[in-house]
């Protein structure tokens, strides 16, 4: 069960990290502020048990910018959706995307600055049911 978090039912105390963590019938991932720069860098990267997630993802930059910060949702290695906050001035989470993880994927959300090379703290937050 490597990089698949913790079992269905279990749960993790600590909160942030890369991976999928569950709790009874519910599944998180939060990553905490990661810093970005103009280079993708993984937020979350997660690999799905035997059953399927209906997830919300939500995208989040932690410091006032004029980047243009793009989020890049994955699953099996393949784009399925990006997201772009463009001069965040307010450190509150931004528009929820809605998706379905099928059984044993792998999930990976990114985030990159498309402006220049600063780096700014970002998170990504997942949040879903599981079936």
């Amino acid at each position: 069960m490597l990089g698949a978090g913790n079992p269905v039912g279990g749960s993790n105390p600590a909160g942030t990290g890369s991976v999928l963590n569950y709790v009874g019938e519910h599944a998180y991932a939060y990553s905490g502020a990661i810093t970005c720069d103009n280079n993708e860098t993984t937020l979350i990267d997660a690999t799905t048990g035997n059953n399927y997630i209906v997830a919300k993802f939500q995208p989040s930059v932690i410091a006032d910018t004029s980047d243009n910060m793009q989020f890049n949702v994955k699953i099996n290695s393949e784009l399925i959706t990006r997201v772009q906050i463009t001069s965040s001035t307010a450190t509150t989470p931004y528009e929820e995307v809605e998706i379905i993880i099928a059984p044993n994927s792998r999930l990976e959300i990114t985030c990159l600055n498309q402006t220049d090379t600063s780096a700014n703290d970002c998170a990504a937050m997942l949040t879903g049911r599981v079936y």
